[in-house]
C-alpha cells in the first residue's frame, strides 16, 4: 500500500494500522475470520481497496468480494478501484499482465469481447460491479481471470459464481465486509439482524461445503448492539476473531483541569460579535500550546497523525475537542463504546439484563409455587404472538412458553421478516378470516394443552385475554366462538398524568370497575372485554423485570444459563418511560413509548397477562402496590361544607 498507493497512505502506519492490515493478510492467506472495530478516519475503507488489489495481483485469492453497507457505496469502492487499476504507473510497471489489458480497453467495455492476446481471447470483463482480470500467456501471470465483485450487503445473495472459459466454475473465497451498516440503520434492530443474518447464513457460504471462506469485517461501532457491536462481542460470536481499536487508549491526566480550562477558553466569547469566536479559538490554541506537555501527560493516542493541521495541533487536541462538546460522539466515533441511549427517564429495562433472568424451569412447566396461570395474544396482521406467564398471589411471576403463531421455527427474528404468515398458511382467504381462523386453532391449542406442573400434576390455563386492537369485530367473533369464560378480549388504554384513572370512573351498568382496569360489557349481545391501563401495567412488569431474582414479587423467565432469549428481551426493553406530573390533577405518572424501529408485541403481551392475573385473584397489595382509592363526594356534601 505505502508503495504502489502513496497518496492514499502518505503517512507512518500506527500499531493499530499494521495490526488491522496483519488481520487482512493472515485472513486472506489462511482462511481467517475477523471482525475488527475500527475508529472512524483510520482510513479502512482504503485498506479495504488496498487488499482486493493486493490479493489479486499475486493471486492469492481468485475471486475477492468487497461488501458494502449498500451498492452505492460498492460502485464507489469499484469506480475507485478500476481508476487505480487504469492509471497506476507503479501498478503498471510491475504488473503489466494486469494493467497493459486494462489501458487497452481505453475505458469502453464494448472492446472486452474483441480483446485477445498472442491470438488468445483475454475474457476480460470491466463492468459497474464485476472486473474479471485478463487471462495471458505470460509465465509470471498469477492474475489470470481473477474475479474482483463489489456488492451491497443486502444484495448478497447465494449464487455469485463465475464460469471460466475452460468450463471450471470458481465461487468467491474472500469477502471483505467494509461498514456494514450506515449510520441510520446501525439503531434498527431489524436491519442489523437481517444483516447479521446475511453475513452469517449468506457470506460466508458462498465458498461452498468445502471450502472455508475468507472473510473481514471492519467498521465502527455507532450504536450499541449495532452489526460491529455484536460481531465483537465473544460472548456473542466466540467463532470469530476480534479486537475493539480506540484512538484515545489513555485520556490525560488533566482532563478535568487544564483541559476544562481550555473549554472555558474556548466558550468564553460575544455570541453577537463574528469575530468572537475565532478570537476564543486562538485564544484557546495559545493555552494549548503553553500547557501542551502539562495537558498531555498520561495520555495515549493509537494514530499521531488523525487530525486536520488547519484545525488543530495534534491527534489529542481533536480527540479532546470533540470529548469536551460531544461526548456521545466521540464514544462511538473514537473509541468504539458508544453510550446507550435508550434511557429515556428513570430506570430502563435492558435487554441484556433481562437475557439472564432464567429461573431453571424447564420450558412450559409451571413451578410449584404458582396457583395461577395466564396469557395473552397480540393479534397481527401476518402473526400473532402469545406468552403464557404463572403467578404466585403476590404476583410472583413465571415466563413458561411464548410463540408465535405460525411458528416460524426460528429462535430469533424481527415481524418484519415473518416468512410463515397466516395469509400463507390459510390461503384463499381475505385478512380477516385468516386471523379469525388463525384466533380459533391456537386458543384451542391453548385452553386444551395440559402444562406439566413442577410439583408432579398438571394445569390448565386460567385465563387467555385477546388483544381487540385493529380487529375488534374479528377477535370479539373468535372469542365468542370458542364459548368459554376461560377467553376474554382485551384492550389496553394508555391513561397519562393529565387523564382520569379508572377509580375515578363512575360506575356504569355492565361494568365492574377495579384497580387499573375495569371489565366491560358494551351492549347486549356483545362480549365482556378487559380494558386495563397499560402505563401502569408495564411500570408494574418493570418493577418485576428489574427486581432481584430471587426477590419476591420477581419476573423470570424459564431455561438454565445459557437459554436464547434474545427475541424476547429486545421486546420486553423496547419501550421507555417519561415521569409526567399533572399538577390539576395531582398525578404522578410514569408515560410509555415505544423506542423507534423496535418489535414490542412479546412486551404487550406480558403486560396483559399481568392485567389478567389481578381477575383471579393476583392481590396488588401483596405486590407492594398501594390500592387505596380517593374518596368520592357528591357534589351537595361539597355544596354543603361549603356554606
Amino acid at each position: 500500500m505505502r508503495t504502489y498507493m502513496p497518496s492514499a497512505f502518505s503517512k507512518r502506519f500506527s500499531l493499530d494500522h499494521k495490526r488491522a492490515i496483519s488481520r487482512l493478510e493472515t485472513a486472506i492467506l489462511e482462511r481467517g475470520q475477523y471482525a475488527q472495530a475500527i475508529y472512524r478516519g483510520f482510513g479502512k475503507t482504503t485498506i479495504s481497496e488496498g487488499s482486493m488489489i493486493w490479493t489479486s495481483m499475486y493471486g492469492h485469492r481468485h475471486f475477492p468480494v468487497l461488501f458494502q453497507a449498500n451498492q452505492d457505496l460498492a460502485d464507489d469502492s469499484a469506480q475507485s478501484i478500476k481508476v487505480e487499476l487504469e492509471t497506476n504507473e507503479l501498478l503498471l510497471a510491475d504488473f503489466p499482465e494486469v494493467c497493459l489489458p486494462i489501458q487497452h480497453l481505453e475505458r469502453e467495455p464494448r472492446r472486452c469481447k474483441r480483446q485477445t492476446h498472442e491470438g488468445q481471447n483475454t475474457y476480460i470483463e470491466w463492468g459497474s460491479n464485476k472486473l474479471v482480470l485478463a487471462t495471458v500467456n505470460c509465465p509470471w501471470a498469477q492474475a489470470n481471470g481473477v474475479v474482483l465483485y463489489f456488492k451491497g450487503l443486502l444484495g448478497a445473495s447465494r449464487g455469485i459464481k463465475h464460469k471460466r472459459p475452460n468450463g471450471q466454475v470458481i465461487r468467491p473465497d474472500f469477502a471483505n465486509v467494509d461498514d456494514p451498516v450506515k449510520d441510520e440503520e446501525a439503531a434498527n434492530p431489524l436491519i442489523v439482524a437481517k444483516k447479521l443474518k446475511i453475513i452469517h447464513k449468506v457470506i460466508l457460504q458462498l465458498s461452498g461445503r468445502q471450502r472455508k471462506m475468507a472473510c473481514v469485517v471492519s467498521g465502527t461501532i455507532i450504536e450499541p448492539d449495532d452489526v460491529m457491536d455484536r460481531l465483537t462481542d465473544p460472548e456473542q460470536y466466540p467463532d470469530w476473531s476480534s479486537e475493539r481499536l480506540q484512538l484515545i487508549q489513555a485520556m490525560p491526566d488533566a482532563t478535568d483541569t487544564l483541559w476544562t480550562e481550555y473549554k472555558k477558553i474556548r466558550d468564553d466569547y460575544n455570541r453577537d460579535s463574528v469575530e468572537g469566536r475565532k478570537s476564543a479559538l486562538k485564544a484557546a490554541g495559545r493555552f494549548y500550546r503553553k500547557h501542551r506537555k502539562e495537558m498531555h501527560r498520561g495520555a495515549k493516542v493509537s494514530c499521531n497523525w488523525a487530525y486536520d493541521p488547519d484545525v488543530d495541533q495534534s491527534t489529542l487536541q481533536a480527540a479532546m475537542n470533540l470529548y469536551l462538546y460531544d461526548r456521545s460522539t466521540f464514544q462511538s466515533e473514537c473509541q468504539n463504546s458508544p453510550q446507550r441511549t435508550d434511557t429515556v427517564a428513570g430506570e430502563q429495562l435492558r435487554a441484556e439484563d433481562i437475557r439472564d433472568r432464567v429461573n431453571g424451569y424447564e420450558r412450559g412447566v409451571v413451578p410449584g409455587s404458582a396457583q395461577y396461570l395466564t396469557g395473552f395474544i397480540d393479534v397481527q396482521k401476518h402473526c400473532l404472538y402469545w406468552l403464557l406467564v404463572a403467578w404466585e398471589k403476590n404476583y410472583t411471576g413465571y415466563v413458561i412458553e411464548y410463540d408465535t403463531y405460525p411458528q416460524q421455527n426460528k429462535p430469533y427474528f424481527a415481524y418484519a421478516d415473518v416468512s410463515r404468515t397466516l395469509g400463507r398458511v390459510f390461503k384463499g382467504v381475505d385478512e380477516n378470516t385468516a386471523i379469525h381462523t388463525g384466533l380459533l386453532g391456537l386458543m384451542k391449542s391453548l385452553t386444551e394443552n395440559d402444562w406439566r406442573r413442577a410439583d408432579g400434576g398438571f394445569q390448565k390455563i386460567d385465563k387467555l385475554l385477546v388483544d381487540r386492537g385493529h380487529w375488534t369485530e374479528t377477535v370479539d367473533a373468535a372469542c365468542r366462538s370458542m364459548g368459554t369464560p376461560i377467553i376474554m378480549p382485551a384492550a389496553g388504554k394508555g391513561i397519562g398524568a393529565s387523564a382520569r384513572p379508572f377509580s375515578e370512573y363512575r360506575p356504569q351498568k355492565g361494568a365492574t370497575i377495579g384497580h387499573y382496569h375495569r371489565v366491560v360489557t358494551p351492549q347486549v349481545g356483545t362480549m365482556r372485554f378487559l380494558e386495563h391501563d397499560t402505563n401502569f401495567w408495564k411500570s408494574f412488569v418493570r418493577v418485576r423485570l428489574q427486581a432481584g431474582i430471587r426477590d419476591a414479587t420477581a419476573m423470570s423467565l424459564f431455561g438454565k444459563v445459557g437459554q436464547d432469549h434474545r427475541m424476547l428481551a429486545e421486546q420486553l426493553s423496547s419501550e421507555y418511560y417519561v415521569t409526567t406530573e399533572a399538577k390539576g390533577r395531582g398525578r404522578t405518572v410514569d408515560e410509555w413509548k415505544k423506542l423507534p424501529n423496535r418489535d414490542n408485541h412479546f412486551f404487550d403481551c406480558l403486560v396483559g397477562a399481568a392485567a389478567g392475573a389481578v381477575l383471579l385473584g393476583c392481590e396488588l397489595e401483596q405486590a407492594g402496590v398501594s390500592t387505596v382509592r380517593r374518596k368520592r363526594y357528591k357534589l351537595s356534601e361539597l355544596q354543603k361544607a361549603r356554606r
